[in-house]
């Protein structure tokens, strides 16, 4: 068995990366329409994929604090 073996360009993780890249590149493109959203009392008009990326944003922000352990 030889030493150098033939490596592939990119790694599992690079390829995930950038399959789900893709899809959020077409996720954004697909959803260019503005939508209102009200949150208490203001509401905002900001295009769909806006509104779905702050909602996932906050998600992940919370499963973050809630998973930290104290102490």
């Amino acid at each position: 068995m030889s030493k150098n073996r033939s490596r592939l360009p990119f790694t599992g993780r690079q390829i995930a990366g950038g399959v789900l890249l893709l899809v959020a590149v077409v996720f954004v493109l697909q959803n260019q329409r503005s939508t209102t959203v009200r949150f208490l009392i203001p509401e905002v008009t900001a295009p769909l994929w806006v509104a779905l990326l702050v909602s996932v944003l906050l998600g992940v922000l919370a499963g973050g604090l809630l998973a930290r352990k104290s102490g």
